[in-house]
This record gives structure tokens, sequence and C-alpha cells, in this order.
């Protein structure tokens, strides 16, 4: 059995890693579902709405009609998905065992179990197994948890069944209302709904027995009280209340971990809920079905009783094979072995030939062997392709569910996307639009003409030197030239004064470099930042700025305001402005890229391996004691130092001699760049009004005022239909 426990544990294993997954596509469709009843409302608003347009009625009532379906379709989605969550949470294979009165279904779950009648009882008589169990394959601690029915889960499930199938008027909405009315008695059609009323006016007549158990907390039992709760043998009630007994022992001479055995009642039963029951169990938790029928000795068939049966598996689950999963064991006994063998030699024609296995079931061995084995060796090799149909199948339901989503919202999508706050406007529009590009040419000019005369007069020298200052202040106090104790360590570790000292050139010469960028970076930083912000104050102040999100709107930030606006472009109608946007947010003025190439000249003193010119000091040579003694550490120091504070005063003179109109220069090409890309290229204005002219009511509110509230309903249509296309895309990709 070694290979059934790798297998159980293996597929166990699978199951739960998939359970994110679909925890996501349970998720998204009640995501969906919320979605589309705000799409609906907005729908059927606009379907009354005056000021909304023929177009627009005319495709909300189209929408709102679709919904309806799509919500169907959703609805079925989530319970396939429920079933798939509640399959692969489970921590056992389960197998359940089927089959009418008198079969010998009883027989064989006894002869798995090892239990006998106290537990699963059996008879010759009527159907004696009210209630579902669920027996586990312990080791330890036999016992058995009873669940029952909460009172509302009862009348909804098992009440409300016998009304709906009988057609009666009027189901009861409380427990206290179904004890006290008389039930009606109408003219039945059918012989068998008869016997469906009986059913139920026994479970009127009984309901002060088994009322008390229902809403109770699970009750641990022992095992000789568990027939007290599933049989309806003797006139038991019980079993009623009950909704499912589980049931713990360990297995006769089969140590399966992880495996589980289902008892099924209601197959061919007449009480209602019990259908309902089994068809829960098939969906969510048998991995494969044992149907047990006891050929008779006068003769058999495979009756219409018995293809009903078959049905209601198959459609429980119809995307699997019967063949994978139903196993048909012709219970033999000295009697009927005849019967058995003329029906094992004709299966029943359903479409699939699921396996047929003839035993003896009053042979605990022989059901162990021939029937239990085989269906878990079976299993073995089907049940990770079932898994992985059950998955196929709610993926290509949620890609056809997907597909109708956006086929449906498709109209409305476009229609958003189109000019539609308003029309017979063009003319107002023109005018405020020619008032703006004249605004905002004039307004660019006039910087590019600033930074111009800024570039010519040197204007941020002064700011400029002072960072050279202050960056060259600050390299010079904090010479990280360790102290002659640390030299000396260095000195016994490195063997000799020429190795330190080249180490620790290259340290000084990176520590100067760190200084230089740390205080430059942050100063040529804020003057490209106070460049792009007053770009951004001319191109996207009032009215432009209502464009932005609100928390941008004055923002200090350049480049988020950039950012927000680059999102309303299109690359298909607004090339020329992004590549303008797309400039402003490249450009960058740095130290490293624009001035250390300058200076590295200089930095040479700090620099071991630098080529150097015909008598120019070698430093290594001129600091390292010509006798390596220890004792010489503060020489050496004194040396590190004079050194660095020689090349810290070089860079100095070089970046104030060479660098000083640098930034004055860049500044003004940035913005003279800007300018030409943003309102002086050819056709650039005609981009500017297909930005603009959509979004004329958000940009001139009161220009536009009836038309305002079309742009705020606008936007919610379209947040809306953005949050169902991000959700469908989910739910395409969700099992991928």
């Amino acid at each position: 059995m070694i290979n059934l426990n790798q297998f159980i544990e293996r597929c166990l294993a699978k199951r739960q890693a998939l359970l994110p997954k679909l925890e996501t596509v349970h998720e998204s469709l009640r995501d969906l579902t919320n979605q589309l009843g705000q799409l609906e409302r907005l729908a059927n608003e606009a379907k009354v709405s005056e000021d909304a347009t023929q177009n627009l009625q005319q495709r909300a009532t189209i929408l709102s009609a679709n919904i309806s379906d799509l919500v169907s379709q959703i609805n079925e989605a989530e319970a396939r998905t429920v079933n798939l969550l509640a399959r692969f949470a489970k921590n056992t294979i389960t197998i359940g065992v089927a089959g009418k009165a008198r079969q010998g279904k009883s027989t064989i779950l006894q002869a798995v179990t090892g239990l006998d009648d106290r537990v699963i009882p059996t008879s010759d008589g009527l159907p004696c197994t009210g209630a579902k169990s669920l027996i586990l394959n312990r080791s330890h601690d036999p016992h058995a948890e009873i669940e029952f029915y909460t009172e509302q889960v009862f009348l909804q499930e098992i009440v409300h069944a016998y009304y709906d199938e009988l057609g009666l008027p009027a189901p009861p909405t409380s427990l206290d209302e179904f004890q006290r009315s008389l039930l009606p008695k109408p003219e039945f059609d059918k012989p068998e709904e008869h016997a469906v009323y009986d059913r139920l006016r026994e479970l009127h007549r009984s309901i002060d027995v088994y009322r008390p158990l229902l809403s109770r907390s699970p009750q641990r039992v022992s095992l000789s009280e568990v027939r007290d709760y599933v049989s309806q043998e003797g006139g038991r009630k019980k079993y009623v209340a009950v909704r499912c007994a589980k049931i713990f022992v360990p297995f006769p001479n089969l140590d399966v971990t992880g495996l589980a055995i289902v008892d099924l009642p209601g197959l061919g039963e007449i009480a209602k809920g019990h259908s309902a029951k089994l068809v829960q169990s098939l969906q969510q938790e048998v991995d494969a079905i044992i149907l047990v029928k006891r050929p008779s000795p006068g003769g058999d068939d495979w009756f219409a009783s018995d293809i009903k049966v078959f049905n209601e598996i198959k459609q429980a689950v119809p995307e699997l094979d019967l063949a994978d999963w139903l196993f048909i064991v012709l219970n033999r006994d000295d009697h009927n072995s005849k019967q058995v063998e003329i029906l094992k030699s004709r299966p029943p024609q359903i479409g699939s030939s699921p396996r047929l296995l003839a035993v003896n079931c009053r042979c605990p061995e022989a059901v162990r062997q021939e029937v239990l084995l085989e269906v878990l060796h079976h299993l073995e090799h089907t049940l990770e392709r079932m898994d992985l149909r059950q998955l196929s199948v709610l993926s290509e339901e949620l890609g056809r569910l997907a597909k109708s989503v956006s086929s449906v919202v498709q109209p409305v999508r476009e229609y958003f996307q189109q000019d539609t706050v308003g029309v017979e406007d063009f003319q107002k529009f023109g005018q405020l639009f020619r008032t703006f590009c004249k605004r905002l040419r004039t307004n660019l000019d006039e910087l590019t003409d600033e930074c111009r005369e800024a570039a010519h007069i040197n204007a941020q020298a002064g700011d400029l030197a002072k960072a050279i200052e202050d960056a060259c202040d600050k390299a010079k106090t904090t010479v990280p030239v360790p102290s002659s104790e640390d030299l000396k360590g260095r000195f016994h570790d490195l063997g000799g004064w020429k190795a330190v000292v080249q180490e620790e050139l290259h340290y000084l010469r990176s520590y100067l470099t760190h200084c230089l960028a740390e205080t430059l970076d942050t100063q040529l930083a804020e003057m490209v930042g106070s460049a792009q912000r007053q770009i951004m104050t001319r191109v996207l102040g009032d009215p432009l700025a209502r464009l932005l999100p609100p928390e941008l709107q004055g923002s200090n930030d350049p480049k988020r305001q950039l950012e927000a606006f680059r999102r309303l472009l299109d690359p298909a109608s607004h090339p020329t402005l992004i590549a303008g946007v797309d400039y402003l947010l490249a450009f960058t003025f740095s130290y490293q890229s624009h001035y250390h190439h300058r200076v590295r000249e200089v930095m040479n003193v700090l620099d071991p391996m630098a080529f150097r010119d015909e008598g120019e000091d070698d430093p290594v040579s001129a600091i390292a004691p010509r006798s390596d003694d220890a004792r010489r550490a503060e020489d050496v120091a004194r040396g590190l130092r004079s050194f660095y504070e020689r090349a810290v005063w070089n860079v100095r003179k070089r970046l104030l001699q060479e660098t000083n109109n640098e930034p004055s220069r860049a500044i003004f090409a940035m913005v003279e760049e800007a300018r030409d890309r943003l309102v002086r290229s050819r056709d650039i204005e005609r981009e500017w009004e297909s930005l603009l002219y959509p979004r004329r009511a958000d940009i001139w509110p009161r220009e536009f005022n009836r038309y305002a509230v079309a742009s705020a309903l606008r936007q919610h249509w379209q947040a809306v239909i953005s949050t169902v296309d991000k959700t469908v895309s989910t739910l395409r990709s969700a099992l991928k």
C-alpha cells in the first residue's frame, strides 16, 4: 500500500496548492457580480434620463437586458468554483457508496470499515440508512461526531424541497409555521406524488422528535450510539435532523492515510432533500462512486430505475466520464450467479463503460481486495486527470464568461471613449481653445527668454559655486584617513606600507567622488526641478490643472504631475506631446554624467595606477616610508591627508574655473526644447485639440456647465467599466 499512500499524499498536495487560484476566481466572480450590478443601475438610470442622448439610451437598454444573463453565467461559474474549492480543500480521498435498499450497500460499508450493525444498520426490508455517514480511516480513538442541520437550512433544503416537488402553495417561512399549519392536500396527477406527500406528512407529524436536535453544535458520541442518529429503522426519527455523521475508525487490514468512505443515501428514494444532498456530495467530496446492485435470482436487467441513477450521477458532474469514477458492484450470492454473469455480459448502454465488479458482498476480504483496492488502484491512474479536467472545464467557462462580459459591455465602452459630453458647442470650444494656445505659447516663449537671459549672464553660477564650495569643504573636513593604530594594523595585515598606501588612496579617491556627487547632485536636481516646475506652472496651470488628480493640482512635484499628464495622452493621437513629456521626464543633470569626467584628471594624485608625466610625484613613493617600519604610521597618515587635501584643492579649482556656466546653458536647452515640442511643432495644435475637446467640461466647467454633470457621469461609467475589465482580465488568467 506504500504507493497508494504516496498517491493520496501527492494528490492532496496538488489540490491544496490550487486553492489560492480558486479563491482568486471565487473572489473575482463575487466582485464581477457587484460591478455588473453597478452597471445595471447606471444603465437603468440612463434609459429614462432626459440628459442622456438617444444613442446612450439605446445602448443602456441593451446592456440592462443582457446583464441578467451574465449574472446567471456568473452564478453557474461560482457554483462550479465553490464545488472545486470544497473538493480540493478536503484532507481525504473520498469513495462514495450508494445503492437502493436491500442491494448490499451497508454490507459493503461494513466489509470495508470493519463496523457492524450497531453503526451501519442493514435490513432486508425498507431502506434503513437515513442520514449521510462519512467514515474516516483513523488508527486511534474510535468515535463519531454528529453534525446537525440548522433550522433555517433544514427548512430550505428539506421542507421546501417537498413543497417544490409537489407544487404546494405558500411554503412555510419558519419551522414554527410549518409545525402549526395544516398541510394542504391537492389532487395529484402522478401516482408517485402520493408517496412523496406521505413522507412530507410523516415529517410534519414527527417534528417534535427531531426539532430539538436542529441547530445544535456537533455532538461527539460513541460508536454504539451512531445507529440511533443515522438509521430510520424501528421508527427512529433523529436522522432527519442529521446533516452528516463523521465516524472515525481504523479500517481492517488497510492502512491508507487520508482515505474516507461516504455512505450516500438518496438514490431512488422518495425522501426529498436526499437527492440534493447526493448531488452536492458528488460535486464536492466524492472522488469515486461504488454503486451496489444485487441482481434478482428470478431474472434481472438494467431497468429504467438503474438508468435514472446513472443519469443523476452524470448530471451532477457532467464533465467527467462515468468510466473514470463509477464502479458498479454486482452483489453475488448463492442464488443469483447466473444473473450476475448475464448483466456483466450486457453492460448498460449509457454512452460510457464504467467498471462492472462481481463480488459477494458478505465476504469482507473479497470486498477489500476486489472492490476497494480495485477502486484505489484505478484512481491512482485517473484521479489527477479528472482534477485537471474539472479545472479545464472551469477555465473554459471563465473564458466564455469573460468574452461574454466584454462583448456586452463593449457598446457602452465605445460610447464613452468617444466624445459624448456634448455637441453643438464646438464654436465656444474654438474660442476658448484659441485663447489657450495663444497663452500657452506666450508663457513658454517668455520662460525660454528668461532662461536664455539667465544662461547669458551666468545666473546659476552663484548657486553652483556655493554647492561646489560646500562639497569641497565637506570633503576636506571629513578626511577618512585611518588613525595611526589602524594604519599599524593594516601594515601588518598587508605586509608593508606601499600596499597600505595604495589601498588607502583608492578609498580616499572614492570618498572624494562620493562627497562631490552627494552635494552637487542635490543642487543640480533642484535646478532641473525648479525649471520643470516653471514649465509645469505654465503648461499645467489654470485651466489644464483640472485634468490632474486632485492631490496633484498645485503640487510641488513636477515629475508626478508630468507622469499624470502623460497618462492622459494617446500614442496614436498625441505622438508629439508624448515625445515632449517623455523628454522632460528623461532629462537628467548630474555630477557623474556632466562633471566628473572633467575633474577626474586632477584627482590623479589619489590614483596609484594613473599615468604620470616625467617628474610628476608618485603618491605611493612620496607617502610610503622607505623602511617598512610600523612606527612610521603617523608619517603615513600625514602623507595621505596631504595628498587628499591637494586633490580637494585641485578639484575645487577645476570645478570653479570650468563648469560655472554649464547648468544655466543646460537648463536653457531643456526649456527651449520643451517649448519647441509642446507648442512650436508642426500640427501640435491638432494634438492639443484632440486632447482637450473631449474633456472641455472638465477644463472649463463654467463655460460648459450643462455638460459638467455628463462629464462626471461619464467618469463614473468609465470607472465601473475599468473595474469590470480588470476583473475580467483576472478571470482570464486565474487558472492559466
